[in-house]
C-alpha cells in the first residue's frame, strides 16, 4: 500500500493519459481531450474513472481515509 493517497492520485492522472494515448493511438492534446471528454470509462487505482463533456470527472472521485494506529488507511463511510 502506499504511503500517501496523493501517490495513488498521481497514479491515476498517469494512467488517465496513457489510456487516453493507447485508446486515440496519438499524442495530440485535441485528439486526448476529446477521447476523455467522450465519457468512456476505464479502470484506475481509485475506481472506475470517466469524464464528462465540460471535462469534469463523473463519479465518486475522493473518498476520505483516517490512518489507525498501524498506520493503515482505513476508509470513512
Amino acid at each position: 500500500m502506499p504511503g500517501s493517497i496523493w501517490a495513488v492520485l498521481a497514479g491515476d492522472g498517469f494512467l488517465t493519459v496513457t489510456t487516453a494515448i493507447e485508446a486515440t493511438g496519438s499524442t495530440d492534446s485535441k485528439k486526448l481531450a476529446e477521447y476523455l471528454h467522450s465519457g468512456k470509462p476505464f479502470s484506475g487505482l481509485t475506481g472506475e474513472i470517466a469524464f464528462n463533456a465540460k471535462g469534469d470527472r463523473v463519479g465518486e472521485v475522493y473518498k476520505v481515509y483516517r490512518v489507525d494506529t498501524e498506520g493503515r488507511f482505513v476508509l470513512q463511510q
